[in-house]
């Protein structure tokens, strides 16, 4: 957590919409370049094996193949946003994850997660400890969404998936090289 904590005092934020797989925007945020050092950081850190395992072992999901993810922020009094949607992908993302970087705590921003059908709200949590994460599952039947921010502090996090198969290795690429859409 060191190195990332390091590399986000000097790392640049830039402008981010997030597209579903039907061209709809569903989020917007500052996201860290994918070229960026911190980036690498992360994903060197959460691409471990024994991590594989404890997540299998936690969720019951199958067999873990590789993670991938971004780091991003979110400020209050803007138009940032995480709407309601599901994660699916292209099928191959088993459980996500967000990371709390922020040093400091920010209001809002409560994570929730929902039954897509009734559109229930099955849990609810606030992620704002400096390091503390969260995970859930990835699937059709459910939706999650981050609620605004409040107050003076940006939320700043780590968000990824556990992936079913080594594609994570693409999608790592991708977001080296700016290629990063959904």
């Amino acid at each position: 957590m060191g190195d990332i904590a390091a590399g986000l005092e000097t790392a640049s934020f830039h402008e981010t919409q997030h597209l579903d797989t039907k061209n709809r925007q569903f989020a917007r945020d500052q996201t860290i370049d994918g070229r960026n050092l911190v980036t690498h950081i992360f994903h060197f850190i959460l691409n471990n094996p024994a991590l594989f395992e404890v997540i299998q072992s936690i969720t019951g999901c199958p067999m873990v193949g590789g993670f991938s993810g971004r780091i991003y922020r979110t400020e209050s009094g803007s138009d940032h946003h995480l709407s309601w949607h599901d994660d699916q992908g292209n099928g191959d993302r088993l459980i996500g994850l967000s990371v709390n970087f922020g040093k400091t705590a920010y209001s809002g921003g409560i994570f929730q997660l929902r039954d897509r059908k009734s559109k229930a709200i099955l849990n609810e949590i606030s992620n704002t400890m400096t390091g503390s994460a969260l995970i859930f599952r990835i699937s059709p039947n459910l939706e999650h969404r981050i609620t605004p921010i409040e107050g003076e502090n940006a939320k700043i996090a780590g968000a990824g998936w556990f992936l079913s198969n080594r594609s994570g290795l693409s999608m790592i690429k991708n977001i080296a090289t700016g290629n990063n859409q959904r």
